[in-house]
């Protein structure tokens, strides 16, 4: 038996190459191809490379091609058995495609499964699970109906091949060349399963997918209750039936079912037979159940727990996402803790769902038997210590990513005292530059410097027109001292007086409205779509970061990697990677003067900004996330 996979490139390539990744971690003999949509996967260095390591064959749209009509191209050529579609963010279990044949019995049937993605077969992911953990609940709970369902509109799709007639379906497509794919698999007497049996994730939020009910009427019972079977008994099992949160809100749900049933609206009905109904058990709750949490851990994989105070936009969060997502990959059974959360976060790619507590005593008294507890900041650390303490965790580490004794004034001693006791409380520690572990070996703490990993599937060069008029870009966070606010504000103001012809462009914080800006400005606010950072990033000749310190500094790395001319401060982890006059301009911190003779400097000699720019890239691409997290997972193995 062989199977072609296919996959439509959309944008997100960092999704794309972590599906190839997953898909061949479990079946490598599969043979995948890309459709790419955008037009430029060939051109870009790292995609060539990365698809000559795992075979993947890349399809080019030299002229509009709609993907409909590629996949009807390539089914009457190929000769594979199988053919699955898979859009970029899919992340697929182990024995995915031995169940997608299992649903499809050796007859003309194409498959769709349960999935997380906004479907009529979706169910949500459950706090604190994976692909790999869900898929687990789904088949222990699944009594493998196969229900029949009319037209696919889930977002994964598997066709068996082993008895289509290409020659009549090359007929029927030229014959009816505006019917869609599986319209005309109809006409060949195919038919569409619901694989229940199999629990297939996306990790892109805000999935757009057709919410309508397409289901064979006489099967329609069929596929309800296998819906309802396999999501209510698992969630049943897990929730305490007693929680007033949870009886409020499935009576809010029998009232929206009954008023659906009146009115007969299918596609309501369907919404509210899944993921509403699954809704109304972890929704509505301030926090998750102890017996959950013993549902949570993998048996075999080892598991890690980052405790995180709050999930907001920043850096430092989105390095510790990332390394969830890269570390659940490879196999981790790797989770984020949480009390507290900005709504923007939703926005980022998970691979699994953050698990909230109410409070510290939730978190401490529901946490799960764990191999690794990793604090993130000073602020978590007790509770690291304290579960090691317990026995909970069999030991701790802290994820340093920045010298937090200098986030507060020097006037603050107290403060200060207590982030460098924090320090000694737990027995590993975690930093990204020689700069951050220089500083705590001279306050008698050893660290291990693992390197910082750049995601460059979404930090690379982006096709965009460029301005005529020099576009200049920066960060401000006027509510964090060390960001630096004041002196970015004077260089700007300064820069403008000496190019008054220049745009100036600010991000990071929404309401620069009601502080005094003495230059004309675009406020691009919190950005929290990475891919649109990354196209401003592209758009820009030069990034200005004028912080006072930084433990790694990322958001110049990820200028430099978009291929963005860099001038920045020169205190701090910046100095693992920015080498002055050969990949960028470092300034002394609150120098605006040189700051803006800098930038100036670069803004009128085009060939010198391009080639540090040029050199920037290459200095960006050394810095890998994948090798970030299969370092961090060897240093979790070796202190176990």
């Amino acid at each position: 038996m062989t199977c072609d996979v296919l996959i439509p490139f959309q944008e997100n390539l960092s999704c794309l190459m972590d599906s190839i990744e997953s898909i061949h971690h479990t079946h490598s003999d599969v043979r995948i191809h890309v459709y790419d949509t955008k037009g430029y996967l060939a051109e870009l260095k790292l995609f060539r490379e990365f698809a000559q390591t795992y075979s993947v064959q890349l399809f080019e749209s030299k002229a509009p091609v709609c993907f409909d009509s590629w996949l009807k191209q390539h089914l009457a050529v190929t000769e594979s058995d199988e053919l699955v579609l898979i859009p970029e963010d899919t992340l697929v279990p182990e024995s995915w495609l031995e169940r997608f044949c299992e649903a499809a019995q050796g007859e003309k049937r194409w498959v769709t499964p349960l999935t997380s993605s906004k479907s009529p077969y979706s169910i949500s992911l459950l706090p604190g699970h994976n692909v790999h953990t869900m898929d687990e609940l789904i088949q222990r709970f699944s009594r493998k109906l196969f229900p029949l369902c009319g037209k696919h509109t889930g977002s994964v799709l598997y066709i068996n091949l082993a008895d289509l007639n290409r020659r009549q379906f090359s007929s029927l497509c030229g014959k009816l060349p505006e019917q869609p794919l599986l319209s005309i698999l109809e006409r060949m007497n195919y038919k569409g399963v619901l694989a229940d049996h199999l629990y297939i994730s996306h990790s892109s939020a805000g999935i757009k997918q057709d919410s309508l009910l397409a289901v064979d009427r006489k099967q329609k019972p069929v596929l309800l209750k296998s819906l309802l079977h396999t999501s209510s008994a698992a969630w049943q099992i897990l929730f305490p039936s007693k929680e007033p949160a949870v009886k409020w809100a499935l009576k809010e749900w029998a009232r929206k079912m009954k008023k659906a049933l009146l009115q007969r609206k299918t596609s309501e009905m369907s919404s509210l037979l899944t993921r509403d109904f699954l809704d109304c058990f972890y929704h509505k709750r301030d926090s998750i159940s102890p017996l959950l949490q013993k549902q949570m851990t993998h048996r075999n994989r080892m598991s890690v727990v980052y405790i995180v105070s709050r999930l907001a936009i920043s850096g430092g969060v989105f390095s510790i996402l990332q390394l969830v997502n890269q570390l659940t990959l490879l196999g981790v059974d790797a989770r984020i803790y949480y009390m507290d959360e900005s709504h923007e976060f939703q926005s980022w790619n998970r691979y699994s769902t953050p698990v909230h507590f109410k409070n510290e005593r939730d978190l401490v008294s529901n946490f799960p038997p764990v191999d690794v507890v990793v604090a993130t900041h000073w602020s978590t650390v007790r509770f690291a210590r304290s579960l090691m303490d317990a026995g909970v965790a069999k030991t701790a580490a802290y994820f340093i990513q920045d010298y937090e004794k200098w986030f507060y004034p020097e006037e603050d001693v107290k403060t200060r005292d207590a982030v460098a006791a924090s320090y000694s409380f737990i027995p590993h520690r975690i930093v990204k530059s020689d700069w951050l572990r220089n500083l705590l070996s001279a306050d008698g703490i050893e660290s291990t410097k693992i390197s910082f990993g750049l995601d460059r599937g979404i930090y690379h060069p982006r096709p965009v027109a460029k301005h005529r008029r020099p576009v200049l870009l920066a960060m401000v966070r006027p509510n964090t001292p060390r960001r630096g606010f004041n002196n970015v504000i004077e260089t700007f103001e300064r820069v403008w007086s000496m190019v008054p012809e220049a745009t100036f462009v600010l991000f990071g914080y929404d309401y620069l409205s009601g502080y005094s800006i003495p230059f004309p400005f675009t406020n691009a606010g919190v950005i929290s779509n990475l891919h649109e950072l990354a196209q401003l990033y592209s758009q820009a000749d030069l990034f200005f970061e004028g912080s006072d310190f930084q433990g790694f500094g990322r958001l110049t790395l990820e200028a430099m990697a978009c291929k963005t001319g860099c001038v920045l401060t020169n205190v701090g982890g910046v100095n693992e990677y920015a080498v002055h006059q050969k990949n960028c301009l470092l300034v002394p911190p609150q120098s605006p003067q040189k700051a803006a003779k800098a930038i100036v400097s670069l803004l009128q000699d085009p060939s010198w900004r391009e080639q540090l720019a040029n050199e920037a890239l290459i200095t960006a691409s050394r810095y890998d996330h994948k090798k970030e997290a299969a370092a961090t997972r060897n240093f979790f193995c070796g202190i176990l």
